[in-house]
């Protein structure tokens, strides 16, 4: 499943942006561990956040 699949699952689930946001940051947080500190020999790749409203 690539990324734009899982936000778009999220998306029809009627997650709000800012859920989804979080669940990117810790995809992103892994991936950058397994290529840093794991030794996984790829370049992370960029995951663009969501727009959020702002308070």
């Amino acid at each position: 499943m690539h990324v734009d699949e899982i936000i778009q699952k999220r998306l029809d689930d009627g997650v709000s942006n800012a859920t989804i946001n979080r669940l990117l940051q810790k995809l992103r947080a892994v991936l950058n561990k397994a290529h840093k500190e794991w030794e996984v020999k790829y370049d992370p790749p960029y995951i663009k956040l969501l727009k959020e409203p702002k308070k």
